[in-house]
């Protein structure tokens, strides 16, 4: 399972959604990349090496599933490395309120392929 929660196997709609999906997620990427290269004092030169490296590794010819892919796995492998960020004061209580309700109320949890039907539902819309 990878960071968004979509498996290997997971079923995307049609093309188009695909390609939305695709666009959301790189413009994640794209906010992420920056601000850890940011967060790293990387060059601007660096940062724009992003669509370079695109063409040079063939990225730009993959389909939107295998971009997907991608994506996922890039994100897979920051989040392996990274250091997790300390939590600040009012995310900790966020995060212990969200816990207590949880375990006051498990029934009101959804599975994700609840979740996963109800995001996928809105992007037919």
């Amino acid at each position: 399972m990878g960071v968004f929660g979509v498996g290997k196997s997971a079923i995307i709609p049609s093309v188009s959604h695909a390609d939305m999906l695709i666009k959301q997620v790189l413009n994640l990427f794209r906010i992420a990349f920056l601000a850890y290269t940011k967060s790293h004092q990387s060059t601007i030169q660096e940062v724009s090496r992003m669509s370079s490296l695109m063409d040079s590794h063939g990225i730009n010819r993959l389909n939107p599933a295998e971009r997907m892919q991608l994506v996922e796995e890039i994100l897979d492998s920051l989040a392996n490395e990274q250091e997790p960020s300390p939590l600040s004061e009012a995310k900790r209580r966020e995060l212990d309120r969200r816990i207590a309700n949880l375990e006051a109320n498990p029934a009101a949890a959804s599975p994700w392929d609840e979740v996963e039907a109800r995001v996928l539902a809105r992007l037919q819309r």
